[in-house]
């Protein structure tokens, strides 16, 4: 952008309205590509979760950054999803300075496992019924073991439902279950 005085707001361009206005055109666009990574219930997506810009009220802003949360799913590559989002980015604003922040591949429990196995048998002796796999939204620290072929098992109270949002809450009920849960796993092991 270009800064001026609030005062002739034509004299320069905000560069918040330019990248919201680019940013809309780059969810659009993208939401619409990534359809082709569905693995089953999985999904990619993306999220413009934050955005900074500004250095005082009565001035037009000329620098805006955005940081863009992608999240992957095991059909694809860290990496090859990183280039194809700047690629995109680049088509839409060839000024647009890209850096990679953090990421790592997506993963998934392999259902063979010995520990995967006993736990889902733990589950059922305490709740009589199998346990529901949820696709992690997530991460956890077992993304940094994933690459090197050790099993990952996230596992938790609650239905997932509740991450992140205002007020966040949990049934004291779950929380016990998943206490008698890995108790008995404990007796499988």
């Amino acid at each position: 952008g270009k800064t001026s005085n609030a005062r002739e707001p034509n004299k320069g361009i905000n560069s918040r309205i330019k990248g919201t206005k680019r940013n809309k055109k780059l969810e659009n666009n993208y939401k619409k590509l990534i359809k082709k990574y569905k693995n089953g219930s999985s999904k990619s997506s993306i999220n413009i979760g934050i955005i900074k810009g500004g250095e005082n009220v009565n001035v037009v802003t000329h620098i805006t950054s955005f940081q863009i949360d992608r999240r992957i799913t095991s059909k694809e590559n860290i990496n090859n999803s990183f280039k194809e989002i700047k690629n995109l980015i680049k088509r839409i604003d060839k000024s647009a300075k890209i850096k990679f922040l953090t990421g790592t591949n997506a993963f998934k429990s392999n259902k063979s496992n010995l520990y995967l196995k006993n736990l889902i048998k733990s589950y059922y002796v305490i709740k009589n019924k199998r346990p529901n796999f949820l696709d992690s939204i997530g991460v956890s620290d077992g993304r940094y073991f994933s690459n090197k072929k050790i099993n990952i098992i996230n596992i938790g109270p609650g239905d997932g439902e509740q991450g992140h949002k205002s007020n966040e809450t949990l049934i004291i009920n779950d929380l016990t279950d998943y206490f008698m849960i890995l108790k008995n796993f404990l007796n499988f092991i």
